[in-house]
């Protein structure tokens, strides 16, 4: 099996996601209570990834969202 490097574009979504995912999975995680300082840095964190044109975009061009 061929594999192409994936580019720049490419290897910056894929963190994103990763990084949504992880954000959304603390928030959402219904298995461990978190102190305040945990969900607040969390929260942070989400605001950063999407305080930017380019995340904003990304998302608003994606066809499936679930």
């Amino acid at each position: 099996m061929v594999t192409t490097a994936k580019t720049p574009t490419e290897v910056n979504t894929d963190y994103f996601h990763l990084l949504v995912g992880i954000c959304m999975e603390s928030l959402c995680s219904s298995r461990a209570t978190q102190p305040n300082s945990t969900v607040s840095a969390c929260l942070n964190a989400f605001y950063s990834l999407l305080d930017s044109q380019w995340a904003r975009t990304l998302i608003g061009n994606e066809q499936v969202v679930l």
